[in-house]
């Protein structure tokens, strides 16, 4: 059963790669997103920078994804920050060293903590969300709004 539907996935992303398997292509079709798209969140998170992390949204809401996937891989990223904050010559194996090195100074290490805490608690509530998009778009509004000592800029004056 299982070499069974490895050999049909397999031959799916053989077919959508138009012959050839590619990363690119695979990913998608497992409903997996790319790495750039889940830094450039993290990003526009620390840097509070709204109009960037709405149209990031918007660009996920396009994507052939899989809503715990992108929950459990932005916590995971969560993790390879707080790793990278408490041990300067952290090296992760999975996630881009430089990347972390410049996220890790642009939250506090208790900051990091806390969106990890949310990530998991996201992925908790994501079977109660009247669907899976909506959970995950507000677990990841969840940690853009809530910021430590600073007012949210999603508030309206």
């Amino acid at each position: 059963g299982s070499l069974r539907d490895a050999l049909s996935l397999l031959d799916q992303a053989i077919a959508q790669g138009e012959g050839e398997v590619q990363a690119h292509t695979t990913a998608n079709m497992l409903g997996i997103p790319q790495t750039a798209l889940l830094y450039q969140l993290a990003e526009a998170i620390a840097q509070r920078d709204a109009p960037r992390f709405q149209s990031l949204l918007a660009h996920l809401d396009t994507q052939p994804i899989q809503h715990t996937t992108v929950l459990s891989l932005i916590t995971e990223l969560w993790y390879e920050l707080s790793l990278k904050q408490a041990f300067s010559d952290y090296e992760s194996v999975d996630w881009d060293t430089a990347i972390l090195a410049r996220l890790s100074t642009m939250l506090s290490p208790q900051l990091t903590q806390l969106l990890y805490q949310m990530g998991l608690q996201g992925k908790k509530d994501l079977p109660f969300a009247p669907q899976a998009k909506i959970g995950l778009n507000m677990t990841l509004l969840r940690t853009f709004a809530f910021q430590v000592d600073t007012p949210s800029p999603l508030q309206r004056p």
